[in-house]
């Protein structure tokens, strides 16, 4: 005996329901996929323009910074140098 028409008809209908569902997440996930593609790109290309803008200490410019510590050191001693001697002259 044949199968009725109509359930035949409904399994059709059911399937192909599915298949579009199915294909329609595929074009949404390729869609999402294309813009993380995109978004990563973009910061790849941010972060290689950080990276180039990026210079490290030269040792001139170490020497400089060291030698501008010591020079306040230096000063910041005397100063405390300074104020210990009057406070003891004004102590006298």
């Amino acid at each position: 005996m044949p199968p009725d028409i109509n359930s035949l008809l409904e399994e059709c209908r059911e399937k192909t329901t599915a298949l579009v569902e199915e294909i329609e997440q595929y074009r949404r996930s390729r869609e999402l996929n294309q813009m993380a593609t995109e978004s990563l790109e973009k910061m790849a290309t941010s972060l290689q323009e950080t990276m180039r803008q990026l210079a490290p200490f030269t040792d001139l410019k170490m020497r400089r910074f060291q030698l501008f510590v010591f020079v306040a050191s230096i000063a910041n001693s005397v100063l405390l140098l300074a104020m210990i001697i009057l406070l003891i002259v004004k102590t006298l």
